[in-house]
């Protein structure tokens, strides 16, 4: 089992710089070259998703996790949540405050609707959605067996589809409304690959000897494949919006996971790269708004985004490290 979490941990840290680059812009003088890199890292959000609630509803007992786990794991995320918000105040305020109207109503209440149901910091959604998708399918759970689960947030993610890649399928006045209401970087995207995460976890010894290693590689590339070709084919009729979510990337992360808790990788740093992932992915925030100044003041390209967010990401990683070694200051664990 050790080296399943190890494989998992390694796809993790892959995947958290991925999307730090995407989100980096790193590409940015070559639209096309931007466009194929997000196209190449939606595997990792659907990962952390299912592999989160893999490893928390492993805990079940008769169909469903005990109270004080969900407790535990809610105030865990939450946790996490608060104390990279308090980090990234400064992006927060930028992206979200500056040069609005800070003394109309209208300016908080979106704020606090996008707080609630999409972003502050950059990638916050996803620690939202954890949360949610985690007590929702505890609810669940208690009167429905998994795979009307399974059925029921299925329903939630198709809407989240419908308002992503095939965007602009929708009549014009329904996507007005599911955009301002925050789709799909919202609490509901999680919802499925928490029910997904379940079922794996309920099943792990007959869909691994279903599903062997090479059989769960060979499909995720599969749907990979068949990734490529909707956003291929909602940008070439039009409807493309933007590919935050699509119905292939469901299958790639459930074929995913099951490849990786069947490959055979151990290493002995598995902890600080599950550290890393999630210093990565939160810090973006402060690190790009840095990028944003040095580079709208220097007029630097956003091609050299590269030598400013690779550096500054580094240094935020290894003050955290360090300070988390001090028993002094004990708040820290909640940074990772």
């Amino acid at each position: 089992m050790k080296r399943s979490l190890d494989s998992v941990d390694i796809a993790k840290f892959i995947g958290s710089i991925m999307i730090f680059s995407m989100h980096g812009k790193m590409l940015g003088d070559y639209p096309r070259a931007a466009f194929v890199l997000e196209i190449l890292d939606h595997w990792a959000v659907p990962l952390f998703f299912i592999s989160s609630s893999y490893f928390l509803f492993r805990k079940s007992v008769n169909g469903n996790i005990e109270k004080k786990s969900l407790q535990k794991y809610i105030g865990r995320i939450g946790s996490l949540y608060l104390v990279w918000l308090l980090y990234n105040l400064p992006s927060v305020f930028y992206l979200r405050l500056y040069g609005r109207d800070l003394s109309s109503l209208n300016t908080w209440l979106v704020f606090i609707k996008n707080s609630l149901l999409s972003s502050t910091f950059t990638g916050s959604w996803y620690l939202l959605s954890c949360i949610f998708s985690a007590w929702l399918v505890y609810i669940l759970s208690e009167k429905f067996s998994t795979k009307a689960v399974i059925l029921m947030t299925a329903f939630l993610y198709i809407l989240c589809v419908f308002t992503s890649a095939y965007g602009r399928i929708l009549p014009s006045g329904a996507a007005e409304v599911t955009r301002f209401l925050a789709f799909p970087l919202n609490i509901f995207n999680g919802c499925l690959y928490f029910a997904l995460g379940k079922f794996i976890s309920e099943n792990e010894a007959s869909l691994l000897r279903t599903f062997t290693k090479f059989k769960a590689l060979t499909l995720t590339v599969v749907f990979y494949v068949l990734f490529s070709l909707e956003m291929f084919v909602t940008k070439k009729t039009g409807i493309y919006w933007q590919s935050a979510v699509a119905f292939s990337t469901v299958f790639i992360a459930f074929f995913l996971l099951l490849f990786c808790l069947q490959a055979s990788v151990h290493i002995k740093c598995g902890r600080t790269l599950r550290k890393l992932s999630i210093i990565i992915y939160c810090c973006q925030g402060n690190v790009f708004l840095i990028n944003t100044f040095l580079s709208g003041s220097l007029g630097w390209p956003a091609m050299n985004s590269f030598f400013v967010c690779v550096p500054a990401a580094c240094c935020v990683c290894l003050a955290v490290l360090y300070i988390q070694k001090k028993k002094e200051w004990k708040w820290t664990q909640y940074l990772t």
